[in-house]
């Protein structure tokens, strides 16, 4: 059986109160739950660390929370930001020796490197992370669109647009 969502008392809810919020963890955790089995290495104790964190997140965040749109899509965003997260720390890091041997500084001694996660970091969240899954962890299509709850259409426009809008980014900083 499906447990109704509460409303919200926002100022219950900016104050933090623990009623309100353990309420709130029993009605909504059940729904989140699958959104962040996308994220998690394998385990449920790796997806209940992840909803642990999201709700962490939320009590930290929750005067952001304007009760404009709907709670359970602000928690979505949490869970989105949180599972990105938990990609990015499992994605290897290049020693810093591969990197300079690899690539050159530019005229002001900055590692082309350095440009691109710079210019990845500008993209749009869609984009930016596309890029990170596909070409950064080298993730297929499929598991790309599997983590980010999307299809497989969307991962290949997402990422068409992405390199067209880097593409540009270089082009402008070189002329």
């Amino acid at each position: 059986m499906i447990t109704p969502l509460p409303n919200v008392d926002l100022d219950r809810f900016h104050s933090g109160d623990e009623r309100l919020f353990t309420e709130l963890v029993r009605s909504y955790s059940p729904r989140l739950l699958p959104h962040l089995r996308r994220y998690s290495a394998s385990s449920d104790t790796d997806v209940n660390d992840l909803l642990q964190e999201v709700w962490l997140r939320a009590f930290q965040k929750r005067r952001g929370f304007d009760g404009r749109g709907s709670l359970f899509g602000w928690l979505l965003t949490i869970c989105r930001t949180v599972g990105m997260s938990a990609v990015r720390k499992h994605t290897p890091v290049t020693p810093i020796a591969e990197v300079s041997a690899v690539t050159t500084p530019d005229a002001h001694g900055n590692l082309e490197r350095t440009r691109l996660h710079a210019a990845v970091d500008e993209l749009p969240a869609r984009q930016r992370d596309v890029v990170i899954l596909r070409v950064i962890e080298d993730r297929s299509t499929a598991d790309t669109a599997r983590i980010l709850g999307c299809a497989e259409g969307t991962v290949k426009a997402a990422l068409h647009a992405a390199m067209h809008k880097l593409k540009q980014t270089f082009r402008e900083k070189v002329q």
